[in-house]
C-alpha cells in the first residue's frame, strides 16, 4: 500500500508537466506548419513581458529530487527564437515537450511520449497546440502569478528574481490539488510543489539538485 501511495505522489507532482500522465501514448508526430495558434484577446494578469529571461540553456540536464530520491530528469535538447524542446524522463520513460517560450509567454504546445529519436530536434516538424499556458501577456493563462521577483534558497544554490506560479485543480474528489512552480532566470524550473487539501491531504515537492553535474 505504501508503495502505491509513493507512486501516486511521484506521478502527481509532475502531473501538469506530463499531461498525458505516466502511461505512454501512440499519438503520431506530424509536420509543424509554422502557423501560430490564434490567441484570444484577453487582459493578461501581469505586464511583466520578459519571460524569455527564464529560459533554460540548451544542454542543461537537471535532476529533480525529493530528499535523497531522484524523481525525474529534465533535459533541454533544442531551441530556436520561439521554442524550447525538453525531455522529461520518469522511471525510464521519456516524454518530449515543446514550449513556446518568448518574452510574452510560456506555453506548452507539444507533448509526445516515447519518441524513437528523443535527442533529435522537432522544432521544424511538429503540430502546435496550446496545451497549458503558464504565463502570457496576450492570452488567458492557466496558471496564476504569485510572485515575480522573489528570492528562493535551495540546498545547492540561492536564486534571485524568481517567478512563482500556481494552479489549482479539482482532480481529487472533495479536495483541491495545488501545483506551484518556481522559475529562475537563465535556468528555468528549479522547484515544483504539490499539495492536496482536505482532511487526508498531503504535500510533496520536487527540487532541482544543482549539485549534480552530468
Amino acid at each position: 500500500m505504501l508503495k502505491n501511495i509513493v507512486t501516486q505522489v511521484v506521478c502527481g507532482i509532475i502531473f501538469l508537466f506530463i499531461i498525458v500522465g505516466c502511461a505512454p501514448t501512440n499519438k503520431p508526430v506530424v509536420t509543424h506548419t509554422n502557423k501560430e495558434t490564434p490567441i484570444p484577446k484577453e487582459t493578461a494578469p501581469s505586464a511583466f513581458a520578459h519571460y524569455d529571461t527564464y529560459r533554460p540553456e540548451v544542454g542543461m540536464k537537471k535532476h529533480f529530487v525529493n530528499g535523497p530520491d531522484l524523481l525525474y530528469t529534465y533535459d533541454v535538447v533544442a531551441e530556436d527564437s520561439d521554442y524550447v524542446q525538453i525531455i522529461i524522463t520518469l522511471n525510464g520513460a521519456p516524454t518530449t515537450q515543446i514550449y513556446r517560450w518568448t518574452a510574452d509567454e510560456m506555453t506548452l504546445v507539444y507533448e509526445q511520449v516515447g519518441l524513437a529519436d528523443q535527442e533529435g530536434t522537432l522544432l521544424e516538424e511538429f503540430l502546435e497546440e496550446r496545451l497549458d499556458t503558464i504565463v502570457s501577456t496576450t492570452a488567458h493563462a492557466d496558471w496564476t502569478i504569485i510572485e515575480e521577483q522573489t528570492t528562493l534558497q535551495l540546498p545547492c544554490a540561492t536564486y534571485h528574481d524568481v517567478l512563482v506560479v500556481s494552479k489549482t485543480t479539482d482532480e481529487v474528489v472533495g479536495a483541491n490539488t495545488i501545483y506551484t512552480r518556481y522559475y529562475a532566470p537563465g535556468v528555468g524550473l528549479v522547484k515544483e510543489t504539490y499539495e492536496v487539501t482536505g482532511e487526508s491531504g498531503y504535500k510533496d515537492e520536487a527540487v532541482w539538485d544543482s549539485c549534480v553535474e552530468d
